[in-house]
């Protein structure tokens, strides 16, 4: 699990100006579950990183967001290949919240038949604390 800063997304007027072309068919997730999931947990407090000063956390809510939905994407890759997960893709709005990576998480185990994971994440110290 990882996430980049780097790539944004423009707000747009309306899905039928800029639709989606593909709408969870592949790598990201399908966008109104999605929406509907951090629409359910909008309230919930983001604690701050207690073993690591990680940045994406800590100032998660001190991203600029101006103009845009999606302050970068959160992702679940095979470490030893480099594949981004089916459904593994998640937006991210105000930096790296741990419900957007539990979505992106869960959802791409959705499509997995492993019996053992071994998870990589820089947050994991913390992310695995209070995983959804």
């Amino acid at each position: 699990l990882d996430a980049n800063f780097h790539l944004r997304h423009r707000a747009v007027s309306n899905n039928e100006n800029d639709p989606s072309l593909s709408q969870g068919w592949v790598y990201f997730v399908e966008d109104t579950m999605f929406k509907r999931y951090l629409s359910d947990h909008q309230h919930d407090i983001q604690e701050k990183s207690t073993c690591s000063n990680h940045n994406a956390v800590n100032m998660a809510d001190a991203k600029s967001k101006k103009g845009c939905d999606a302050t970068g994407v959160g992702m679940v890759v095979c470490a030893r290949h480099g594949m981004r997960l089916p459904n593994g893709i998640v937006d991210l709005q105000y930096g790296e919240r741990y419900v957007n990576m539990d979505y992106a998480f869960a959802s791409a185990l959705h499509h997995s038949d492993a019996t053992v994971l071994k998870v990589l994440y820089d947050i994991a110290c913390q992310w695995h604390k209070k995983l959804y």
